[in-house]
């Protein structure tokens, strides 16, 4: 029993020690996600359910206002390419990707 209870204290003097380098919210692009807002080219109305995929091949669909956050950190601070594929267009953008900046792409109906 002595045992098992310094192993996890020691366990939890670890966890402790390297929570606050991996999964602080105050840090990096959690704190301040880039947001990116999806229009149509000639209304400039935000558009729904539109599928943006990153150049590293990761997927999200944009909100009922067109908009989408970006968190990954492997996508901040460098140019990243994006497919726009929505119900009538294929698009490839690039933008660059900053903690808490904004892009807006148009896009044909």
């Amino acid at each position: 029993m002595r045992t098992f209870i310094i192993r996890a204290l020691g366990v939890l003097a670890v966890m402790l020690w390297l929570l606050p380098f991996t999964a602080s919210p105050a840090n990096g692009a959690w704190a301040h996600p880039f947001r990116m807002r999806v229009v149509d080219q000639q209304t400039r109305q935000g558009l729904s359910g539109v599928r943006l995929t990153s150049d590293n091949g990761l997927v999200c669909y944009t909100r009922a206002d067109g908009s989408v956050l970006w968190t990954e950190s492997a996508l901040m601070d460098r140019d990243v390419s994006f497919r726009v594929d929505s119900s009538t267009s294929r698009d490839i953008v690039s933008v660059h990707v900053v903690p808490g900046g904004f892009a807006e792409i148009a896009v044909t109906r």
